[in-house]
């Protein structure tokens, strides 16, 4: 079985993230996305790349994580950190200890992100 999700859906599914993106100022959060585009709500777990129980959100849809995944990596769009503040006002915050620094955790931790259209500022 092919690991990748139908193209078609992720195409589509890059595509709204970058509309939702622009809609809303430049970024968005994991929570907005959820909220504002049922599609994206599944079971998957969603992870700094080298770090398997870092957790950027915890409920993807196969389509979506696999969009974020391609947009991240294409430079597209960008992960910034953001507060548990932030979540609380979009309206949802994970159920997991927050990661305090990108390390190795026994359990899963979360660090809350948002997705950008404009790398991160030095």
């Amino acid at each position: 079985m092919n690991d990748k999700f139908h193209p078609i859906l992720v195409a589509e599914a890059k595509k709204r993230l970058l509309e939702l993106i622009s809609e809303r100022g430049g970024h968005l959060s994991f929570a907005e996305l959820n909220r504002l585009e049922p599609n994206s709500l599944g079971d998957l777990w969603f992870s700094l790349f080298d770090h398997p129980n870092i957790l950027m959100w915890d409920r993807l849809s196969q389509p979506y994580a696999q969009a974020i995944s391609e947009l991240l990596q294409s430079s597209l769009v960008h992960a910034h950190p953001a507060t548990e503040l932030t979540y609380m006002l979009d309206g949802f915050v994970p159920k997991f200890p927050i990661a305090k620094s990108i390390e190795t955790y026994r359990e899963p931790h979360w660090f809350p992100m948002t997705l950008h259209n404009e790398p991160l500022e030095a």
